[in-house]
């Protein structure tokens, strides 16, 4: 399963590494992700960005995409959090 951790592995590590420090209990997650190829005005697509969700007081909207694999593996990251 890739993980944005795959595209820049010490972009995210660095990240990791400051959240942790300022928030030594929180638990990292990290979710299935994907990127196209294709940009628009050289600004990168979101699509494949399964982090980007909303919460309510009765529900949690996901965003899916067209890849069905990788939809029901960050339903399941989901879930399981």
């Amino acid at each position: 399963m890739g993980y944005y951790a795959d595209h820049n592995q010490s972009y995210y590590l660095g990240i990791e590494s400051e959240v942790k420090t300022t928030f030594p209990d929180v638990k990292v997650v990290p979710f299935p992700s994907y990127q196209l190829p294709n940009t628009s005005w050289s600004i990168s697509s979101s699509v494949g960005s399964y982090a980007n969700s909303l919460v309510s007081y009765n529900a949690v909207y996901v965003p899916f995409f067209a890849n069905e694999t990788y939809n029901q593996r960050a339903l399941e990251v989901f879930k399981t959090n």
